[in-house]
């Protein structure tokens, strides 16, 4: 039996950088465990986030 691997969605904003950072170490260890990473930024409250909230519903973990 084969186990499907989980995927978790790394959900962030960074104006400076430094959260991209942050949220890039968070995705390595993700990944480190074995599951899947989906880097996902939020760049300003006015973009569409159609695509992020579809790439939320179909991560396992947020």
């Amino acid at each position: 039996m084969s186990h499907a691997q989980a995927k978790v969605a790394v959900v962030y904003h960074s104006g400076y950088g430094h959260t991209a950072v942050l949220a890039e170490k968070v995705a390595e260890g993700v990944r480190e465990s074995g599951a899947e990473a989906v880097l996902l930024k939020v760049e300003s409250a006015g973009q569409d986030f159609d695509p992020l909230l579809d790439a939320i519903t179909e991560a396992d973990a947020v």
